[in-house]
């Protein structure tokens, strides 16, 4: 057969990811890959204001329509890039295309933009015969090329108007000169640079002393000391600059409003929650000594439905009944096997878990179980204990596992270690298993975050992440470990105090082996140290992202 070439580029473009960056998966949320032969080429113009990236939302086909949708983004494409804190994802709409059936292949169609200085044509391939439905939600799944991509600096100046005012002239502004006002085209040194300029300035007027009509309020030169009154030339020992103006700033988390002609409200968004010491109770503003007037500090006050006290953030949602009776309070350490098919205290707050009938065969619980720590460390058994079997077993593919433990007997993941041997059971790419620490809502209480030590077949990793509330980003990590599907690993994380205020994570990772006599072979060890752990109000659990997996048993203790 004779080779192909000067192949031509549409065709070259339906065997590659193009216009997709390379390091991304292509991979949607339900875990199909979109075909290469779907959009075989793509330009996209943009303002820099816009974003610093592109990526495809979702791309849908049928029997009659062709739609294909993009957003902006604010960050990098790979988010392993990021630190331990990494800035909040923000994606905004970008332009879309939506063409009727039957379209022409090899042919450019025009995007439709849903934002202002947005343009560009995409060009389909033979992929949209057949149907699509796919959806993307992070940008290392989808991201478009930085060379599919053209990047334009916003125009300098986009509206003009009078300082204070909130009308502003946009489009095509002719400026008009006035009686005394001249308008003229000059350079000047503005910031280091000479730089061409509109400059306003008063005529010379033989018959007319413009500097006295236009000499303003004060009717003389406040540096003369000819004003008719006292004009303010200082803040207290704080001095105008060349224009005349202090700039006052009001440092983070301090928020300014107006509060009416002339004023500013300051309002520091610190409540009686935050302010309260609980051990320290000063007199009140009007001057009543300790012991004198009502506690505020006291947890019985706070709450209140009036709106006086304001009231906390939740550090997690309140948990749903799990079964009719009262849960009980398991003190530490603790050790459940899930041999009786019941996960007690468990809640379920993304994806889906069941109950399964399968063990480790190392399974710790069964075992005599003490306040040594020891008595749980792996490998201290030399035989196999006897129980019945039961597992904890995360179902969904299509979204993130995750099942915290609500039991009241612990309320710090501070100075713990946690224990599980997890088995990956996924055939999809992502196959890995974690044990979630420290499991609440951010800062504003509008999604979960909490970190993960998880291990991952995809990447043959052993790894510390963060879920921010919207993707995974990678702490530290051991790689080229040859995780296997169907073998049991043994997992152990301790969170202890760190340095500087840091929060200290050493995680371990063995393999169980069916042998008596050599149960467990040390795989990795790793370890971090992170600062915006705390606080350690959240909870603990078990999860995957998009994968199956199966837990044997989980141990909790205090270290």
């Amino acid at each position: 057969m004779a080779s192909v070439t000067n192949n031509n580029w549409y065709n070259l473009n339906s065997t590659r990811k193009y216009p997709l960056d390379d390091g991304c998966t292509g991979i949607d949320d339900a875990g199909k890959v979109l075909s290469a032969t779907i959009i075989t080429d793509l330009n996209i113009s943009l303002k820099k204001s816009l974003g610093s990236g592109v990526m495809i939302s979702s791309v849908s086909a049928n029997a009659n329509l062709v739609s294909v949708t993009f957003l902006a983004l604010n960050h990098p494409i790979n988010p392993s890039l990021y630190d331990s804190a990494p800035p909040a994802l923000s994606f905004s709409p970008l332009c879309v295309v939506t063409v009727k059936k039957p379209l022409r292949l090899g042919v450019p169609y025009r995007l439709s933009p849903l934002v202002d200085g947005v343009a560009g044509w995409i060009v389909f391939g033979e992929g949209v015969n057949r149907p699509v439905n796919s959806r993307f939600s992070t940008p290392i799944q989808s991201a478009v090329a930085p060379k599919a991509c053209r990047y334009y600096n916003d125009f300098p100046v986009t509206s003009i108007g009078k300082l204070g005012s909130v009308d502003k002239l946009t489009g095509l502004v002719r400026l008009q000169e006035g009686k005394d006002i001249q308008i003229k085209r000059e350079m000047r040194y503005i910031q280091g640079a000479d730089r061409e300029a509109i400059v306003f300035s008063l005529m010379e007027n033989t018959t007319t002393n413009v500097l006295s009509v236009y000499a303003g309020p004060c009717g003389g030169r406040p540096e003369s000391n000819t004003c008719k009154r006292t004009s303010i030339e200082y803040i207290n020992t704080t001095q105008p600059d060349c224009n005349g103006n202090i700039d006052i700033e009001f440092l983070s988390p301090m928020v300014v409003a107006e509060g009416g002609p002339g004023r500013l409200s300051l309002d520091y968004p610190v409540g009686l929650n935050d302010a309260c010491t609980r051990t320290d109770r000063l007199p009140d503003a009007s001057g009543r000594l300790p012991g004198q007037y009502d506690d505020l500090c006291n947890p019985d006050s706070e709450g209140d439905p009036e709106g006086n006290i304001p009231l906390p953030v939740p550090v997690l949602p309140d948990p749903v009944p799990i079964s009719s009776s009262t849960i009980d309070s398991v003190t530490l350490p603790a050790c459940i096997n899930f041999d009786d098919m019941t996960a007690a205290a468990w809640q379920v707050v993304k994806g889906e878990f069941m109950l399964t009938e399968t063990d480790s065969p190392m399974e710790l619980c069964p075992t005599i179980y003490s306040s040594d720590s020891s008595s749980i460390a792996p490998g201290v058994s030399s035989s196999f204990p006897v129980h019945a079997y039961g597992a904890y077993r995360a179902n969904l593919t299509g979204d993130r596992n995750v099942s915290v433990w609500y039991n009241p007997g612990y309320t710090s993941t501070l100075n713990i270690r946690l224990i599980t041997d997890v088995k990956l059971i996924s055939s999809d790419v992502p196959a890995n298993g974690a044990v979630i620490l420290n499991y609440r809502a951010n800062a504003e209480g509008i999604t979960d975050e909490y970190y993960l030590v998880e291990i991952n077949r995809k990447e043959s990793a052993f790894a510390v992440k963060k879920f921010n509330g919207a993707f995974f980003v990678e702490v530290v990590s051991a790689t080229g470990l040859g995780i296997a599907l169907d073998a049991w690993y043994r997992i152990k994380v301790e969170v202890t105090p760190g340095t500087a205020g840091k929060t200290r994570i050493d995680a371990y990772l063995y393999s169980v082996q069916d042998t008596p006599d050599n149960p467990l072979e040390s795989l990795s060890y790793i370890n971090c140290e992170v600062s915006n752990y705390a606080p350690y109000t959240g909870k603990v659990g078990l999860g995957t992202n998009r994968s199956e997996a199966v837990f044997s048993f989980f141990v909790m203790e205090n270290i």
